[in-house]
């Protein structure tokens, strides 16, 4: 089996190297790797605000999202009030006299989907509202670098502007 020392050795002779060359090389290597990870960190750097753009550009700041859930928790508590008010009606038109064995039925069959109806809007509501509040969250925890991430963009697109008029 041949490697590149034999080969070389064949070619060339035995490879002698002293101890000073390997420490020298062994320096410059380390130097260019050292060089190379500093211009790739200050890239990174560089770019990680732009990364968060795909965090921050959509989410809604905490007051949106404190608006949003208020929004979203008064709509579903009106809309509850508003199922609960039809069973009421239902409930009230049972207790009406003169009404027939098919009306009460019908009736009764009535409250029993609104009440499903509204067993099914409050599970949907229900996960509705855990998913605004989780962006709630989400918004509060991004706050302190929205704030940054908003003055890095506004500095980038200033220095695009002027690298445009050069």
């Amino acid at each position: 089996m041949s490697n590149a020392f034999t080969v070389w050795e064949k070619a060339n002779g035995p490879l002698v190297v002293s101890q000073e060359e390997m420490d020298s090389a062994i320096a410059r290597g380390i130097k260019q790797a050292q060089e190379v990870n500093a211009k790739n960190d200050a890239r990174r750097a560089d770019a990680g605000w732009r990364e968060l753009t795909r965090y921050l550009s959509g989410m809604p700041s905490v007051d949106e999202a404190e608006a949003k859930l208020a929004g979203l928790k008064a709509s579903v508590a009106a809309a509850v009030k508003e199922y609960k008010g039809k069973i009421a009606d239902c409930r009230e038109a049972l207790r009406e006299k003169f009404l027939t064995p098919l009306e009460q039925t019908h009736v009764s069959q009535r409250i029993e989907v609104l009440s499903g109806e509204l067993e099914d809007f409050k599970r949907q509501a229900e996960m509705r509202l855990r998913q605004a509040e989780g962006r709630l969250k989400d918004a509060v925890e991004w706050a302190p670098k929205r704030e940054r991430w908003q003055e890095l963009r506004e500095r980038a697109r200033k220095i695009d502007a002027a690298l445009r008029q050069v």
